[in-house]
């Protein structure tokens, strides 16, 4: 086809079919691109879909998270009033005077033990006066 009869290769055969096959590789660039176009825009817009989605499942979850807490913080505030309720059930039948002197010394030395200073200066009712000179 490109070679005559003599054996000689023909330069105008072998440019001509160059020629035609960078034609057909035009053509089907003009073709290709517009298809390609439109399949990886469908497919950008799947995965900004799935992305979408998965980001929405995860605000989802935060959110179920976020009321388990709180359900949660709200029955161990329930528990905790039910406690002090109780406590303060069993005291009322036991406060004593030493009782309620004797507390008194436990949160004095906590305090001291903390660092605070106490001045203890007795009343009448018996109330100490605290940090007197504290401003």
């Amino acid at each position: 086809m490109f070679v005559d009869k003599h054996g000689d290769v023909k330069v105008g055969s072998v440019i001509t079919f160059v020629g035609l096959i960078l034609v057909a590789l035009i053509a089907l660039g003009m073709w290709g691109c517009p298809s390609y176009m439109v399949y990886s825009a469908t497919k950008s817009g799947e995965a900004e879909l799935k992305k979408a989605e998965n980001t929405k499942q995860i605000m989802i979850r935060h959110a179920e998270a976020d009321l388990e807490a709180a359900k949660l913080n709200a029955e161990a505030e329930v528990v905790r009033a039910e406690g002090v309720r109780a406590a303060a059930e069993i005291e009322a039948g036991a406060l004593t005077e030493n009782y309620i002197k004797w507390q008194l010394i436990r949160i004095m030395d906590g305090w001291a033990q903390a660092g605070n200073k106490i001045i203890y200066i007795p009343t009448e009712a018996m109330i100490p006066i605290l940090d007197a000179g504290k401003r």
